[in-house]
């Protein structure tokens, strides 16, 4: 079998048989958990699998190439790969590579793999965990690539300036140009930060829905315009990077790399890159950026100091409750979560047990972490539409320790690099994902003066969803090989002691 690389950014292959056919079809497909039944599309019957292997077209994606070479060296398929490419306007310095290439800081080992690797592959994901100091080895790998115009996409804008401000003091360029809050790049700034949202063109049904609001799609008008222009700064990048690439199998990523992007090097970053309950989702992260090039694990971190041990508690939340209980998962939310004195109480208790330790809560609704900031005297509370200056000034104010709680919704469960860390996490959300739930727990990772955290979850006994989600997290948190500690009314276990007595709650202490 022939591999040609074009310039189209596909493999076209060639000399290829109905066997193999099938083999790529199997291995470059994936089928939504989800899926129960057979539909109709485009008059066809379809039965839920995702194919990224153009069967008509004989093409893949340039981003399979790694794993192509596995497929077809485990299936005895011989493969000659032909590079028909037009030669790379910008190529790698290799003699530049060193741990001390930056200014003020010393690369760690596994930050030198990770830009030696990209020497390697001009498309690839870096999959290392929360601490590991992915905006240095960003800032190597823009280095490494001498006068290359690079973009680097985000999902919240709080994490663009961090990124930004990391950059410049790295001194990889004199001043980055930024795309967010309504902020644009001057044309000629080699490396510009921005978020994934600017992006993303106006739909004609929001254009409807202005024009039924205000009489005028003026504001539509303004957004597509400048959502154009960014889009054509996009395009004019050689390497396009993306943060917390986990989340870049929507359609608004995949669009943007086929109509907008004609990136050659293509890199993502991520402590979860993959979650094995969402295979579709990491066949279109596969399709985007490849494979894992470079890795990192927390133990590793851990042993070099650039993250802190966890300690796991686990609350039981209305023991005397019917865990059986089939309410919706929203219901069960609203009634047991959000508008539950009990828990909130319990809450509070926590952070007043440490009265002088830094405690952040993560809350996934605005309605929520606003009951939460009433009900404890001292917090802060920062959300997705809270001012810029206003959730700056609250995180300053964190990490000098003059707010000792902090309670964030989805913005601050991923990405944040906050100096000081915290001496406490607690979680005070609902969900199974073990991505997600991973990436929530990076936020106590990071290094504190006390040397150690404590993260705080609870497990639910008054609704089956509630009760299942709480059980997925915590044996998450075993598998992770965290110390974990289940505190009942009545007694204490470790998680592992009360997965392995099949979730059978400990007797009464005599």
């Amino acid at each position: 079998m022939i591999a040609n690389i074009k310039d189209t950014g596909f493999i076209h292959l060639e000399l290829i048989t109905d066997d193999i056919d099938e083999v790529l079809v199997n291995h470059f497909s994936a089928v939504d958990p989800k899926t129960s039944y057979i539909t109709s599309v485009e008059d066809q019957a379809w039965d839920g699998r995702h194919i990224r292997y153009f069967v008509r077209t004989k093409r893949l994606n340039y981003s399979f190439l790694n794993e192509l070479k596995e497929v077809c060296e485990e299936n005895g398929i011989p493969l000659d790969v032909v590079d028909s490419r037009s030669a790379p306007k910008f190529g790698p310095a290799e003699t530049i590579i060193r741990a001390d290439m930056l200014p003020n800081i010393t690369l760690g080992d596994h930050q030198m793999r990770a830009i030696k690797a990209c020497m390697a592959n001009e498309r690839g994901i870096h999959w290392h965990v929360t601490g590991a100091g992915k905006t240095e080895i960003m800032a190597g790998i823009i280095k490494a690539y001498p006068g290359c115009p690079t973009a680097i996409i985000v999902e919240e804008v709080i994490i663009a300036q961090q990124i930004k401000e990391r950059l410049e003091l790295r001194e990889v360029v004199n001043k980055v140009g930024e795309f967010f809050a309504g902020k644009r790049p001057e044309n000629d700034q080699l490396v510009i930060v921005g978020s994934i949202q600017s992006l993303r063109s106006p739909t004609e049904d929001e254009r409807f829905k202005e024009l039924k609001k205000k009489g005028t799609d003026k504001a539509w008008q303004t957004r597509r315009e400048n959502a154009e222009l960014l889009q054509k700064l996009v395009s004019k990048c050689h390497m396009v990077m993306v943060d917390e690439c986990d989340r870049a199998s929507s359609k608004q990523y995949r669009e943007l790399f086929r109509k907008h992007s004609k990136a050659r090097y293509i890199y993502g970053f991520s402590g979860t890159p993959f979650d094995k309950d969402r295979p579709v989702e990491n066949l279109y992260i596969r399709e985007l950026f490849g494979s894992v090039i470079s890795k990192s694990d927390r133990t590793e971190m851990e042993k070099i100091g650039r993250i802190i041990p966890v300690h796991y508690y686990m609350v039981a939340m209305e023991e005397d409750g019917d865990k059986h209980d089939s309410s919706t998962n929203n219901s069960a939310i609203e009634e047991w979560m959000i508008d539950n004195g009990n828990f909130h109480k319990q809450i509070r208790k926590i952070c007043e047990a440490f009265p002088d330790d830094g405690t952040l809560i993560l809350v996934d609704r605005e309605y929520h972490g606003r009951i939460l900031e009433e009900f404890i005297p001292g917090s802060k509370f920062i959300f997705g539409k809270t001012p810029l200056k206003q959730r700056n000034a609250a995180l300053k104010a964190f990490e000098n320790r003059e707010i000792k709680v902090l309670i964030g919704s989805k913005i601050l469960k991923r990405g944040l690099d906050l100096d000081g860390g915290c001496e406490n996490l607690i979680l005070a959300y609902d969900g199974k994902l073990g991505s997600d739930f991973e990436q929530r727990i990076g936020r106590a990772v990071r290094q504190n003066k006390k040397g150690s955290a404590r993260v705080f979850d609870f497990i639910w006994y008054c609704n089956r969803y509630l009760y299942r989600h709480s059980r997925e997290r915590l044996k998450k948190i075993v598998e992770m090989g965290y110390d974990s500690t289940v505190i009942f009314s009545n007694a204490n276990i470790s998680g592992a002691d009360l997965i392995k007595r099949n979730w059978v709650r400990p007797k009464s202490k005599k």
